[in-house]
């Protein structure tokens, strides 16, 4: 799907505006996106989600109940 560029510029423009008014009226805004940790064992290094950042010493959510 390729959108022209004005309509992406104008939807990140419209969503900063948005998060200005949220956080200067100080109402929470709706969720966005959602990320959960597994596990640290990550082999990406991107700089989204920095989970290579975490120490080696901090346990993973354990996966047996």
């Amino acid at each position: 799907m390729n959108r022209p560029l004005w309509k992406i510029a104008g939807r990140l423009a419209l969503n900063g505006l948005r998060f200005k008014y949220l956080k200067r009226t100080g109402h929470p805004g709706k969720p966005q996106a959602l990320s959960l940790e597994i596990t640290h064992h990550f082999i990406a290094k991107c700089m989204m989600c920095n989970i290579w950042k975490i120490p080696d010493h901090m346990a993973d959510i354990p996966l047996a109940q």
